[in-house]
């Protein structure tokens, strides 16, 4: 009895114990080959039902085998060789090649999948291997190579399992231009659409230029773009560029890459961080823009700008600066483009023990062609309602203003114009500029200055000293005014060309020395309350007696006030002194007063002159006092002439 054999479902009876019967055997064997060979050209739904085990036939001299869809060739399968498989429909083959294809309008060839070895289901139009697998695009645009795969027409998904690495060059870049590779173990890539899927450990790098590191990445190869118009990373994203010089790294949850007409984009979002050897930066959404080598980061945007200390910071390149210490600015926004990095909404910044800024937008201004580079920044600029802490000779110093510029250099200079003020220790001002030079420890106020002065240790409700004058230069515990000064208090005005003020440790005023055209101005009143007490030029009585005011005049005087009151306790003038009250004028070339005797004594060819037309002139040596509370006069020595209204005594030298 005859066995039954079956090729693909055709049965064939061979009888290995008859000689007579080998040519009918002989041709059975054929029109099984001839089966087979129909069967890898012929649709899927006219092939037999999987049955037993396919015998060992091999076709040979390669096969192909069309799929079209919509009566339009769109793909092509061929191999060298093929043999069946255990199931069906399935061939082994070897040197598979798929080949897709795109209409423009003519068919062209778009991909090219090869690989030594697959398993070919003929019945649904799909293929795997264990093996390694190259898929190539037009004119080598890209490839991808890996190991273990499968490809399924009719979804037109091709994925590689392990090893996958994809070289993607740019049309019309330079030959000596190294392309981008893409690693990962494991790819998912649609045929049809395009839409690719690396995934675990993925890896982008272009030498000398990028690096990118995520653990999903998704794009669109295309056949028609010269490079994926978006890619979308996630899980753990970090971006290096790697240009000489010029390093930097940027990391986040996800990251998006745009291409449009207005230029390359990408966004990270999920805690964004940024840095590079001199900057470091925080937001909620950062995005870069490579070809204009910018970046903008928005929602609790933070950035630090490392500073360099010493005193050989200057950077060769650029004959700029560096900064000698790091500036923490934090704000809701930050645009950096080339040139200059701008801060907008609720800005903040700070450089530790020196400097403490908020305004509403900054902007830091470096060398040209270059973004927040600590070495080539030379200037920050400040606007909006401005308010900023600076530490000078250990004190801090509010300042507020609308405009405030800081120059950064090898002596720093700040300034703050547009209606400036101040607040400091003890005292309060305002003027139309203000130049800072924090490495000398100086403050400049230029222009109409007004300045208020408390005693850090008198009671709160006394009143202020004001001053006056065109510029005022804090260098130290020291304030000196010129350009016209005015001193005034209550009790007591002083003016002059030039001030110098004298500080104690916590800015209370200790002493004033004026110059040039100097004018004293006081009121004495007469204390009913304590009679012994000393007189102080400035001191209020609790119960007003008689009053009179006096004035002083001389071309320098300076004043010593008395700590917590404003009160001057003791007064030294010299040159063309003058002293003038109500009926009485007196000159001389020194004046001197303590509070603890309560006289003025007015020495060196000291003259007295009276309403009531009494003159005295003294010796050189010889001191006219005056009691401010009493207005009485006294002479202390011997007198040259001394004049009154009906008769003149002059001074009889004694006899030998």
């Amino acid at each position: 009895m005859p066995t039954p054999r079956s090729i693909l479902g055709c049965p064939i009876r061979i009888r290995s114990d008859s000689p007579a019967r080998e040519g009918p055997q002989v041709a059975s064997v054929f029109l099984g080959l001839g089966l087979l060979l129909l069967s890898l050209v012929t649709p899927t739904h006219t092939l037999a039902q999987p049955r037993s085990a396919l015998p060992e036939v091999t076709v040979r001299g390669g096969f192909k085998l069309p799929l079209t869809e919509a009566n339009r060739r769109v793909a092509l399968v061929s191999g060298q060789e093929a043999k069946p498989a255990l199931l069906a429909g399935q061939l082994s083959v070897t040197g598979f090649r798929l080949e897709t294809y795109r209409y423009q309008p003519d068919q062209q060839v778009d991909l090219i999948v090869e690989s030594p070895t697959a398993l070919f289901d003929s019945a649904k139009s799909a293929a795997s291997s264990p093996g390694t697998l190259t898929l190539r695009g037009p004119n080598d645009r890209f490839t991808v190579s890996g190991e273990g795969w499968s490809w399924d027409q009719a979804g037109g998904l091709l994925i590689i399992s392990n090893q996958v690495r994809t070289v993607l060059r740019r049309p019309g870049a330079a030959s000596n231009q190294p392309p981008v590779e893409i690693t990962a173990r494991r790819l998912e890539y649609n045929l049809k659409t395009g839409d690719t899927r690396f995934q675990d450990h993925c890896i982008a790098h272009q030498p000398g230029r990028a690096r990118l590191s995520a653990g999903e990445l998704t794009s669109r190869l295309g056949s028609e773009v010269e490079r994926p118009d978006a890619i979308r990373a996630r899980n753990q994203v970090v971006i290096e560029l790697l240009r000489a010089g010029r390093e930097a790294r940027a990391s986040g949850e996800t990251a998006e890459y745009q291409a449009t007409p207005q230029g390359e984009a990408i966004e990270l979002n999920g805690h964004p961080t940024w840095e590079s050897t001199s900057v470091s930066g925080s937001a909620d959404r950062l995005t870069l823009f490579p070809d204009r080598e910018a970046y903008s980061a928005h929602g609790n945007a933070r950035l630090r700008l490392l500073g360099n200390v010493g005193k050989n910071a200057e950077n060769p390149a650029t004959g700029a600066s560096r900064l000698r210490r790091p500036i923490d600015i934090a704000c809701d926004s930050i645009e950096a483009r080339p040139g200059e990095v701008v801060f907008s909404g609720g800005v903040t910044a700070t450089q530790t023990n020196t400097l403490e800024l908020k305004a509403d937008r900054v902007v830091a201004e470096f060398a040209p062609g270059t973004t927040a580079a600590p070495e080539s920044l030379h200037l920050i600029t400040a606007t909006g309602h401005v308010l900023s802490q600076i530490a000078l000779a250990r004190r801090w110093v509010e300042l507020r203003g609308e405009r405030m510029t800081y120059a950064v250099g090898e002596h720093p200079r700040i300034e703050v114009t547009e209606h400036p003020s101040w607040i400091a220790e003890g005292h309060r001002g305002q003027g139309q500029r203000f130049v800072i030079l924090p490495d000398q420890t100086a403050f400049h106020v230029l222009g109409e200055v007004q300045v208020e002065w408390r005693s850090p240790t008198g009671p709160t409700n006394a009143p202020p000293i004001r001053l006056q004058a065109g510029t005022l230069r804090f260098e130290g515990s020291d304030a000196k005014f010129s350009d016209g000064v005015t001193v005034s208090q209550p009790e007591w005005n002083l003016r002059g060309a030039e001030l110098d003020l004298a500080l104690t440790t916590n800015s209370q005023l200790r002493t004033l020395h004026v110059r040039k055209d100097v004018q004293l101005s006081f009121l004495a009143r007469t204390s009913h309350t304590n009679t012994h007490a000393p007189h102080r030029i400035g001191t209020a009585a609790a119960a007003p007696g008689a009053s009179n005011r006096w004035t002083v005049v001389a071309d320098s005087a300076q004043a010593e006030l008395e700590p917590g009151r404003d009160t001057i306790v003791a007064l030294d003038a010299a040159g063309r002194v003058k002293i003038e009250n109500t009926g009485v004028r007196a000159t001389g070339g020194l004046l001197k007063y303590r509070a603890a005797e309560g006289v003025l004594r007015l020495t060196q060819d000291a003259e007295l002159t009276t309403s009531e037309g009494l003159i005295i002139v003294g010796e050189p040596n010889t001191a006219i006092g005056f009691e401010p509370e009493t207005g009485r006069q006294r002479v202390e020595g011997p007198v040259k002439r001394m004049s009154i209204p009906s008769q003149t005594v002059r001074s009889v030298p004694p006899k030998s």
